[in-house]
């Protein structure tokens, strides 16, 4: 191994020491997710980079190297238990709910990061044939 000097440990050009900026090493491997981010809307935390908000990459106990499970990751950032978002599920409490199975994290076509299959009694708007609402 070469030996490096203490001084070139913090001389690193990029972020965190990194060897290049950190969206472009997740994407150097995650070809299939930048082809996918050139359409549609980009979540907010993947546009600028920011992978790390939602994944460790050096080891967790969650699937996709996630920092929580499920939810858990979108309640980070997102009230999962505001009015706001009850209201944008047609008055039905998100919190508890794996917001993944709906929703793309990384982008999707529209603006609610909707996955291309919806439920059907989602899309046809009956939730509470199988919710309480």
């Amino acid at each position: 191994f070469p030996t490096r000097r203490s001084s070139d440990l913090h001389a690193g050009k990029n972020k965190m020491l990194l060897v290049k900026p950190l969206k472009k090493l997740c994407l150097g491997c995650h070809k299939d997710l930048e082809e996918k981010l050139k359409t549609g809307v980009v979540h907010y935390p993947v546009r600028n980079g920011e992978c790390l908000s939602c994944h460790n990459p050096h080891f967790s106990d969650n699937n996709n190297l996630l920092v929580a499970k499920g939810s858990g990751v979108c309640s980070l950032c997102h009230g999962v238990k505001s009015n706001i978002l009850t209201a944008k599920h047609d008055g039905i409490e998100v919190a508890g709910s794996n917001c993944l199975e709906c929703h793309n994290p990384h982008g999707s076509k529209d603006r609610s990061l909707s996955r291309k299959v919806e439920h059907l009694p989602f899309k046809e708007k009956k939730c509470d044939s199988c919710h309480k609402t």
